[in-house]
């Protein structure tokens, strides 16, 4: 088994960036945003390389958890899947401008189908 450090630098084929809302401090719920960030290898082998809490979703959370993972060695990536935030993929250009974008397909999908009337939407 590969150490973190060791993992972060052997080359990784994609990198999955996502959020989630909500946290409980202190026993009461507070507004704060969890950066999930996936690597997967050459061999599809899936690794959740960070986890970190932000205030809020901006690009500069995005710039600080990316500066983050590379002081922690990590190259720049084949390939970059997320949704579509401004300040996501802003930062995911500026720290990694030779790493390719992908749309995440479930966070395109979600997004078409708030456009959706509830009646059309299959069960």
């Amino acid at each position: 088994m590969l150490s973190m450090l060791e993992w972060l630098c052997t080359e990784l084929m994609e990198v999955e960036v996502d959020q989630q809302l909500g946290a409980e401090k202190s026993q009461r719920i507070v507004s704060m945003v969890v950066l999930i960030v996936c690597g997967v290898d050459e061999n599809g082998h899936r690794d959740i390389i960070a986890v970190e809490s932000m205030a809020e979703e901006s690009g500069s959370s995005y710039g600080v958890l990316f500066q983050n993972l590379e002081d922690r060695s990590l190259s720049t990536p084949r390939l970059i899947i997320s949704d579509a935030h401004a300040g996501l993929v802003s930062a995911i250009r500026e720290s990694f401008p030779d790493a390719s974008w992908q749309r995440c397909k479930v966070h395109f999908m979600r997004n078409i189908l708030v456009y959706v009337p509830q009646k059309e939407k299959k069960s």
